[in-house]
């Protein structure tokens, strides 16, 4: 929900805590713990390190058929590299 609310929602990192106590309120729901802007900012620090390791295993899992596919569909749409071949 980190993530959403300062990525989607636009919601500073300094104001995520009121944000989510005050959607839990008019859910009827009591929050006991906070979250602090250092907090959130490790928890969207934490969110891109893992995303940026899920497109290196998926890139790698993908092979190099992948990367040439990409290379070859590349050359095929850039006017500037057709005549090179």
């Amino acid at each position: 929900m980190t993530r959403e609310l300062v990525a989607e929602c636009s919601v500073p990192v300094t104001r995520v805590n009121k944000v989510i106590r005050t959607v839990a309120k008019g859910l009827g729901i009591t929050v006991k713990d906070t979250v602090d802007k250092h907090s959130v900012s490790r928890i969207l620090l934490e969110g891109e390190l893992a995303s940026e390791i899920q497109l290196v295993s998926e890139m790698h899992n993908a092979g190099s058929k992948s990367f040439l596919f990409c290379s070859q569909s590349f050359l095929d749409h850039d006017p500037r590299l057709n005549n090179q071949r």
